[in-house]
């Protein structure tokens, strides 16, 4: 495994950081545990969580699983997206779906959108002074820790970022509650935000082979965070059955479904060399392969070019629009 510190006094990072979003939602604590124990055992340095993520309960088993590494780990958590208020009924549920959801995949979006009707859904745009302080109070006390490592404005606008909000991020640095702060946002506001302060946050946004973002922020000699690199994996392996002669000219052909995966996360790696890639990795299967991905390259970089330029043609064809939310 490859390691960058994304910031000074931070511990280095992995370059194949572990997204916690469904830490405690799509699975329960036992299976989260296992999943985060998993990844540090394998190498991985670094956690990105959020208030709002395993419908608020997320926070407080990554705090958990991780104590006793706390000082090995980088552990970054969000504010601005609360977590939904819901009754003790519903938190009975919440294992009941998840059973329902392992047996039967497809019933993911229909349990999302359900949980939306009946306001089981966090809230976005949480970003007065008061509730930053308690927001990040309540991190601290989940994440059982006297620190943060990277404080993140959970899919923000430039206008979140006010002058008392700024001042209470160089607060929270002063005091030692946090080491460096960012935003987690979309493409588009990453850049009105890079446009008026600079690199002074943390950038952290959607990257990947059919959704190139990196290039869009002067971030040269920037150390950055990415996510979602498997983005239209599924439309990807659909596309490639009709290429076969386009393949075999750049030595790519056949290509399996784990091989698709490999080539998506070898080319969003080799776009973030200082910084580390976000991937859900609950799945012990998904772990390893990533893992050996990262630790044993298969493609060489003329390989990815060429893939990467035949993944912009398809994408043409198709007009596909990528549209991704901040985290």
């Amino acid at each position: 495994m490859d390691y960058n510190q994304i910031a000074s006094g931070l511990p280095r990072s992995s370059v194949l950081a572990f997204g916690c979003a469904s830490i405690m939602g799509r699975v329960g604590k036992k299976q989260s545990v296992q999943a985060l124990h998993r990844a540090f055992d394998a190498g991985i340095t670094h956690f990105d969580v959020a208030r709002s993520y395993g419908y608020g309960e997320a926070e407080n088993c990554v705090g958990s699983a991780l104590k006793r590494y706390r000082e090995h780990v980088v552990i970054a958590t969000k504010f601005g997206v609360s977590p939904p208020q819901f009754s003790r009924t519903l938190r009975h549920l919440k294992p009941i779906v998840q059973q329902v959801i392992k047996i039967f995949p497809a019933s993911r979006a229909l349990a999302k959108k359900s949980a939306q009707v009946i306001n089981f859904a966090a809230l976005p745009g949480q970003f007065s002074l008061r509730e930053a302080m308690v927001s990040v109070d309540k991190s601290l006390l989940s994440l059982k820790t006297d620190y943060i490592d990277i404080l993140f404005l959970h899919e923000c606008f430039c206008r979140d970022l006010t002058d008392e909000i700024v001042a209470f991020l160089q607060s929270l640095v002063s005091a030692g509650k946090i080491r460096v702060y960012g935003v987690a946002t979309s493409i588009d506001h990453a850049i009105t935000i890079q446009k008026k302060f600079g690199n002074q946050f943390i950038f952290q946004f959607p990257d990947g082979i059919t959704h190139v973002n990196s290039q869009k922020l002067a971030l040269q000699n920037v150390s950055f965070l990415t996510h979602s690199p498997f983005l239209k994996a599924d439309k990807l392996l659909k596309y490639i059955v009709n290429y076969k002669n386009a393949l075999q000219s750049i030595g790519l052909f056949p290509l399996q479904t784990e091989d698709v995966y490999a080539l998506m996360l070898s080319y969003s790696i080799s776009k973030n060399k200082n910084g580390a890639v976000i991937a859900s990795m609950l799945n012990d299967n998904h772990l390893r392969n990533n893992i050996r991905t990262i630790e044993y390259p298969r493609y060489t970089s003329a390989q990815m070019d060429n893939f990467f330029q035949m993944v912009q043609h398809w994408m043409s064809e198709k007009n596909e629009r990528i549209n991704v939310a901040g985290d």
